[in-house]
């Protein structure tokens, strides 16, 4: 919903994992600044309660998950390499 904050998380696959998180913009669109070269996933959650974080929900009491989605591609990223044109779609609800 519109009232949610979508946040986009840059993560190593390797271990010791680096992560990077930052808040959309307001047309939804993220920009990550001087990350360190490697390969990285990527994924956008819908930040429902606004605390910065995503959330796996519960079972008792139940409540759902934040919703997420991954790029369906790992990002090669090398030192002074602009990578543009990272879509993740969300159905707007």
């Amino acid at each position: 919903s519109s009232d949610s904050t979508l946040v986009t998380v840059l993560e190593t696959v390797a271990t010791p994992k680096r992560v990077y998180q930052q808040k959309n913009d307001a047309k939804k669109k993220f920009d990550f600044k001087k990350v360190v070269p490697g390969k990285y996933f990527v994924w956008t959650y819908r930040d429902k309660n606004k605390n910065g974080k995503y959330d796996t929900g519960l079972i008792t009491p139940f409540k759902f998950a934040e919703d997420f989605r991954f790029y369906n591609d790992t990002l090669n990223l090398r030192a002074r390499w602009p990578v543009c044109d990272v879509f993740i779609h969300f159905g707007e609800k």
